[in-house]
């Protein structure tokens, strides 16, 4: 059998063959890895220098067409781009992949260079973007603000007639505003010093602790009288006896001499009698006190207050009527005026919400007409009470449960009404919109 001599070239042919191929597959691949890689390394800075654009100024580039943004300085410039750069390539600031385990493109910031192409900040490039702009901008704002002052013009008729109507709310809005803080200080005391006002009533207990305190004087003015009435009783006992018996000022036998204990209690009736006067004396001035100072005198303050809601319900009736009649005459028509429309519009709501508030104050009434109820019968009850007293010795005759009576009416008196407002702006000539329509 013989031996071929050719045995084994085909595989080391095969060999070298595919060593090449292999290399250059490589070479390719990485060749289009480099070229993919600098698209999207381009494509990445154009990316982060459009961010940083975006931040330019808004009111330059609306009021002067000048495309600029605010940059301290080159090297705050280059950072913020440095920042966008690495996120639109997806690396960190040491150049590793973010939130990957491949880095298949190996991307590495070394060095960044940003130079501004333009400094507003040099005159000329400043005058020139402003000068480019208003050659489009002036032609512009000179139509179109002589358009809208023909528009005035046309609607000059309305917007005087509406402007008239609103000062005569105005008016009464002024004259509201004083009814509403006349009727403040009549509930609450506010503005000024106020000693009597409707909340002020029995403030913290005052009135049931002079009414206690008045019960108090007369049971003290009771007891008194009593103890003076079984003194004189001795008294007389022992004048009596003194006469029948005719010792005077002498002792027999240890038995003390009468005169000395009729002096004592002579003494000591004086003082009763004197206690008694004064206790009276007290007792007057705290009725007084009850009857004028804490009770009646509370009277006028509930009666105003009713006034005053009068006067600002009758007010807000003819503001409605004004605004009602305002409003329909603005819906007729400013068409070339939308903002002195909104404007008046804007006020129009916000004085509804006057009304309603002085409105609320109509509720108050029912209780101020109960709070005067109240006080007319206090003042009854205790003309009463003090008619009923035994002879001034204190006894008070409480027929009916008239001390309950008096105590009830005291809790149902009103004096914890809430009222607040709103203090209504009052009209300015100043503020007329006609004023810069001429001319």
């Amino acid at each position: 059998m013989g031996v071929n001599k050719d045995s084994g070239q085909i595989t080391v042919f095969l060999s070298i063959i595919l060593l090449s191929v292999i290399i250059l597959a490589g070479v390719l691949v990485d060749a289009s890895r480099v070229s993919s890689g600098e698209s999207l390394v381009r494509s990445a800075v154009s990316s982060a220098a459009r961010s940083v654009l975006a931040g330019y100024g808004s009111r330059l580039k609306e009021s002067y067409g000048l495309f600029a943004f605010d940059a301290a300085n080159e090297e705050e410039l280059e950072d913020t781009v440095k920042y966008y750069l690495e996120k639109n390539l997806q690396i960190d600031g040491n150049g590793a992949v973010a939130g990957a385990s491949i880095d298949l493109y190996g991307f590495r910031i070394e060095s960044i260079n940003v130079s501004a192409v333009q400094n507003l900040s040099e005159n000329k490039a400043f005058k020139h973007q402003i000068l480019e702009y208003m050659k489009y901008r002036a032609p512009k704002e000179l139509v179109e603000g002589f358009v809208e002052r023909l528009k005035a013009f046309r609607d000059m008729g309305r917007m005087s007639a509406a402007y008239s109507k609103k000062v005569s709310l105005d008016k009464i809005m002024g004259r509201l505003d004083k009814s509403q803080q006349s009727l403040k200080r009549y509930v609450d005391g506010a503005g000024k010093d106020t000693d009597r006002y409707i909340n002020g009533f029995n403030l913290n207990g005052v009135w049931q602790q002079a009414f206690n305190d008045y019960l108090n004087r007369n049971s003290d003015l009771k007891a008194t009288g009593e103890e003076l009435g079984r003194l004189e009783g001795e008294l007389g006992e022992l004048q009596q006896e003194s006469i029948s018996t005719g010792l005077s000022g002498q002792e027999s036998d240890g038995v003390p001499d009468p005169q000395d204990r009729i002096n004592f209690l002579t003494n000591e009736r004086n003082i009763l009698v004197d206690r008694i006067a004064g206790l009276n004396s007290s007792i007057n001035e705290t009725w007084k006190n009850l009857r004028y100072s804490l009770t009646d005198e509370y009277t006028a303050p509930n009666e105003k207050a009713v006034r005053d809601i009068d006067k600002i319900i009758e007010a807000g009736k003819n503001a409605e009527e004004l605004i009602s009649g305002l409003e329909s005459f603005l819906k007729s028509g400013f068409t070339g005026n939308g903002d002195f429309v909104m404007n008046l519009g804007e006020d129009l709501n916000r004085i509804k919400g006057l009304l309603l508030t002085g409105q609320q104050a109509a509720g108050l009434l029912k209780s101020l007409g109960n709070n005067k109820q109240i006080l007319d019968q206090l003042v009854e009850k205790l003309d009463m009470l003090k008619s009923r007293s035994i002879g001034g010795n204190g006894s008070l005759m409480d027929s009916g449960g008239m001390m309950d009576d008096i105590r009830k009416l005291v809790s149902e008196y009103d004096n914890h009404i809430e009222y607040s407002y709103e203090k209504p702006d009052k009209g300015n000539k100043a503020d007329d919109p006609r004023k810069d329509k001429a001319g």
